[in-house]
């Protein structure tokens, strides 16, 4: 499956992802709620955390996240 050391870093960082990035948050939740393991769940969201840095690292840019959408005044 790869070197040991990058994929204990992405597996690591995936685990802390999913705790503080709302989008990949939902992905897990999403993968979970389909009755998947945990550990199998954590590949894809490792996949797009990879994506994420291959989008970001170039332009060396932070990943700014989503403001909340104002609901309307009712």
């Amino acid at each position: 499956m790869g070197a040991s050391t990058p994929r204990r870093a992405l597996y690591g960082a995936a685990v802390s992802a999913v705790r503080c990035n709302p989008a990949l948050k939902a992905v897990y939740q999403r993968l979970r709620a389909g009755r998947k393991k945990p550990e199998v769940v954590l590949v894809p969201v490792v996949r797009k955390l990879v994506n994420l840095l291959n989008a970001l690292l170039p332009d060396d840019r932070l990943q700014t996240p989503e403001q909340p959408r104002a609901s309307p005044a009712a």
